[in-house]
């Protein structure tokens, strides 16, 4: 591994059998060989990409000082909310769940969230609540089919409950929720396989992810005039 990196190779070249080298170092469990990777492919921009690799790889094997090397390399904007899954209700609107994932876009100076290879989005409204809707213009005439029942910094933030609309009346869902894609995945691969350690420093950087989450959003709603 340290031979390819030293001489420069091309790290996302694949084999004959559609493998690259991180592919197999993960598939033969090497973890020194996959932090090598991992640290030389993000010199040379492939950085979010191979860190979600690692990320995964490290809290499925286990293997804490990695984990912790990576966390502290300062990754905890992956973490934050660029992408979450939102799940649990199974009635009208069942289509509107599903993983959504961050534009460049804002509107009301908050992230916008699109559902992966559908048009439907998730934004905060003037009134502070964050809405469901289903086509883009339905962003712009704020209406939307299901929404936060209270104002909130970010769709995942703790406490947030749901509701959804059933004609003309807003009904509670307490089966609704926002949760982090990406933490949450790396937390339940370390979990299933007993690793602790491993979870609670997750848990901790998803906590502190959260909070610049937090922050950067206050921040951006103070400064607007």
């Amino acid at each position: 591994t340290q031979m390819l990196i030293e001489a420069e190779s091309d790290l996302t070249a694949k084999d004959k059998w559609g493998d690259t080298a991180m592919d197999l170092a993960m598939d033969s469990g090497h973890t020194a060989c996959v932090a090598l990777l991992e640290e030389a492919m993000q010199q040379v921009s492939h950085g979010r990409s191979v860190v979600i690799v690692a990320l995964r790889f490290y809290a499925e094997s286990g293997d804490e000082a990695r984990l912790t090397a990576l966390l502290e390399r300062g990754i905890v904007d992956v973490l934050a909310t660029d992408e979450f899954i939102l799940s649990g209700h199974t009635g009208l609107h069942a289509k509107l769940m599903g993983e959504y994932k961050m534009e460049e876009e804002r509107v009301n100076e908050y992230p916008l969230y699109k559902k992966a290879e559908e048009d439907h989005y998730i934004f905060r409204n003037k009134g502070g609540t964050w809405m469901v809707v289903a086509g883009r213009a339905s962003v712009d005439e704020d209406a939307g089919f299901i929404m936060t029942q209270e104002p909130a910094q970010l769709p995942t933030s703790e406490g947030v409950t749901w509701e959804y609309c059933d004609d003309d009346e807003w009904v509670p869902d307490d089966t609704i929720s926002a949760i982090d894609g990406l933490g949450r995945i790396a937390i339940n691969l370390a979990d299933n396989g007993g690793h602790t350690a491993c979870v609670a420093l997750l848990e901790e950087a998803m906590n502190k992810a959260r909070e610049q989450a937090h922050e950067e959003a206050l921040s951006a709603t103070e400064s607007t005039p």
